[in-house]
């Protein structure tokens, strides 16, 4: 009798489980949605915090919040946060251009920028491929391969991030000595 209880409870678990599965799964791509939302209004507000200091003349700050600012999260919700991430890293690319002209007196092209607008780029079409196989429902091996190289594009735009600060700091020495 014990026993028989003990698997009817099991049962009666295993079934509220599956429910709460039903009843939650419709909710997800609204809440994704929600989460992605809030992340880029946060790193909307780094890119403004960061032009106050770029007015200000403070470059050292205003690269730290601009390097903070960058949208690095793999998009799942839909193709307008996609495409609103495109707008926050072409903003970012031009105050960070803007941070190189001011720390070197003058319009000269990093080696670090450029990295970084190619990774974007690359992220970007990444993204968008990502994004229409999720849409199809597919998940397979080439959607694993994707995210993949998401992620190795994500190590290397931090690379990217690290040599155009070095270069603004030496461009900065430079200019004072």
């Amino acid at each position: 009798m014990a026993a028989l209880s003990l698997l009817l409870a099991l049962a009666a678990l295993a079934l509220l489980g599956v429910v709460l599965a039903l009843l939650v799964a419709p909710l997800r791509a609204p809440l994704r949605r929600a989460w992605e939302r809030r992340r880029l209004g946060s790193a909307f507000r780094r890119l403004e915090r960061g032009d106050a200091y770029l007015r200000r003349g403070e470059l050292e700050r205003a690269l730290r919040e601009f390097s903070s600012a960058f949208f690095l999260g793999v998009v799942r919700s839909d193709r307008r946060t996609l495409a609103d991430v495109g707008r926050l890293h072409g903003a970012l690319l031009g105050r960070l251009a803007a941070i190189a002209d001011r720390a070197q007196a003058g319009p000269v092209r990093s080696l670090g920028l450029a990295k970084i607008e190619r990774l974007l780029a690359e992220r970007e079409q990444l993204q968008r491929r990502l994004l229409a196989l999720r849409e199809q429902g597919r998940t397979d091996g080439q959607a694993r391969e994707l995210a993949a190289r998401l992620a190795r594009n994500r190590r290397e735009f931090g690379s990217g991030l690290r040599q155009f600060a070095a270069e603004v700091r030496a461009a900065r020495r430079e200019r004072l000595h």
